[in-house]
Parts: structure tokens; sequence; C-alpha cells
């Protein structure tokens, strides 16, 4: 489907488990997608520049979100991660403007260079006590962020929000 810039919207079978890598790249006009609950993995640059989407539902089986999978979704509202997740991928949020909430689940062990670079209406995310490392210019261009992320980011890697 790779740059299908008129699909606005499309169910997957329940037999799908993992969308290759730049599966949706592009598709600009994409709004809603229904992702089967036997999904593992979401490939790397799947949605990348899936601008109008604005929600997505992350099965519970979730295990894997690799590089730059989200990256400039910029309608992206909202994304509540499932338990299974225990790493984010290298700019997997990045450049999602209007993300404001995120939901990390406890278990998560790691958050990649940029994951959530320049998120502008990012404002809490709650780090989980598992996360050990979290990569440099994670969170960095988001101004929004409050206080006690910005401390418990910085309390990890002090690169993280720096650009």
């Amino acid at each position: 489907f790779y740059e299908c810039t008129a699909l606005t919207s499309i169910a997957l079978p329940g037999s799908i488990t993992s969308i290759g890598a730049n599966a949706f790249f592009g598709c600009t006009a994409l709004t809603s997608i229904t992702l089967p609950a036997g999904l593992t993995t979401i490939g790397t640059g799947s949605f990348y520049n899936c601008n109008a989407l604005t929600s997505i539902t992350l099965p519970a089986g979730l295990t894997s979100i690799k590089g730059s999978a989200f990256a400039y979704c910029r309608a992206l509202n909202s994304v509540a991660l499932p338990t299974g997740i225990t790493s984010i991928g290298d700019g997997a949020f990045l450049c999602c403007n209007t993300l404001s909430t995120v939901i990390l689940p406890d278990g998560l062990t790691d958050i990649r260079m940029g994951a959530f670079f320049v998120c502008l209406a990012l404002t809490t995310i709650n780090i989980p006590a598992s996360v050990q490392s979290i990569g440099d210019s994670a969170f960095a261009s988001c101004p929004s962020l409050d206080a006690a992320t910005h401390a418990r980011v910085q309390a990890i890697n002090a690169r993280a929000l720096d650009w």
C-alpha cells in the first residue's frame, strides 16, 4: 500500500501477525485502520507520513514497534502502548505534532533515540520505573512537557531532551 494516497481506511485480516517495513508509508488520506488481535510487530516506517491518521488502537499482543513506525503522523492525538511492548524504536513517533497523550506500559525498558522528537503537544508522559534507558533526543523539542516528566527523563539521560 506504499503511497496509496487515496486509501482512507483498511481492516486487516486476523491472520496478520506482522506489518512489514513501509507497508502504509505515505498513505496520506488514511484516517483509520483496524489492527488484528494477533498482530505482534509493526515494522519500520509502517505508517510513516500517514498524516490524516488521528488515532490507532494497538492490540494487546503487540510486542514490537520499530523505528519511524508512526513518524510524521501529524494528526495522531493519543496512543496507548500495550503491556507486551518492551522497546520503542528510533523515531517511532517522530514529529507527531498533535500527539498529546501517550500511555506507556509497565515492563517497558527502552525508549530509543528520537522516539518522541518534536511532539509539540506532548504534556505529560508517565515513564514507568521499568525504563532503564532513554536514547538521545528521545524527548527533544517537546516544549510542552511538564516539569515532573522533564525531571524523570533527565534523570535517566540528560541528552534525551537535547537536540
